[in-house]
């Protein structure tokens, strides 16, 4: 009876090593492929501000987790203008422009290709023209390059690469050379128009059809204009050829030049 004992111990003793081993073997033992942790994917918590401008240029701030790898956002398809702060919790960028009064997808993309969406809305521009640099120019021809610095000014184009964004000068049309933007800041370069004498008002419009004016921001001026020179030629030796000079604007004049060389009126 007492052997018995003893044996049943010893299978007990036997059986619970086993045991031990096994649970030994199934903590050290690695995870199969198919169970391992995967990485996590980028999560955006909140956007601020929610809603951005038609016009683009406005700084978005996105907050959340694991967005430290961030290499693209785009929204609505269209690439973000810039990407100026990347940390593991926020990304500033600077949106580009959309159509007002649309929710677009905003996405955020990391280089390993993980990425999260949300919702962003756009609003009717808020178009602000804060300096004109060349601010004057001559009355004939126009044609005067100035460049127009402000805040909200729509820089999308046409696919003939002609600018949607319209300026006037004195309510004529300019013809717009180029739209740039530096952070929330546009500079529009355009080629200005015929005007009168006198101050003119200078107007942007952005498609969404809100406007920016800056009155008597722009002052034409009467420049000279030779129309006939009669005769236009003459003797090299001792000059001397009377010449008549028609055109407009010429009863100012002060001094004139034929070559280098000063000519008494």
């Amino acid at each position: 009876m007492l052997w018995l004992t003893q044996k049943s111990l010893h299978k007990k003793k036997i059986t619970a090593f086993i045991l031990s081993v096994l649970l030994l073997m199934t903590i050290v033992e690695p995870l199969p492929a198919w169970a391992e942790e995967k990485p996590v994917g980028p999560v955006i918590e909140a956007i601020t501000p929610a809603q951005v401008s038609s016009a683009g240029g406005t700084v978005i701030q996105i907050k959340g987790t694991g967005l430290s790898s961030t290499t693209a956002v785009t929204i609505g398809g269209r690439p973000v203008e810039k990407i100026s702060t990347v940390e593991d919790t926020v990304v500033e960028v600077i949106a580009p422009y959309g159509d007002a009064g649309t929710s677009s997808k905003l996405k955020l993309v990391r280089s390993d290709d993980k990425y999260a969406e949300a919702t962003i809305t756009y609003r009717e521009s808020n178009p602000r023209i804060d300096e004109i640099v060349q601010d004057y120019g001559p009355v004939r021809g126009g044609g005067t390059e100035v460049t127009i610095k402000g805040e909200e000014l729509d820089n999308r184009q046409y696919d003939d690469g002609t600018y949607a964004i319209q300026v006037l000068f004195g309510g004529e049309p300019a013809v717009v050379l180029k739209v740039e933007r530096e952070g929330q800041i546009s500079r529009v370069k355009v080629k200005v128009p015929e005007g009168s004498v006198g101050k003119a008002d200078v107007t942007v419009i952005n498609p969404d059809k809100k406007q920016a004016v800056k009155s008597e921001a722009f002052t034409y001026y009467v420049s000279p204009h030779i129309e006939s020179i009669t005769p236009n030629f003459g003797p090299t030796r001792g000059g001397g050829t009377l010449v008549e000079i028609r055109g407009e604007h010429l009863d100012l004049t002060t001094n004139l030049l034929f070559g280098v060389q000063n000519i008494r009126t």
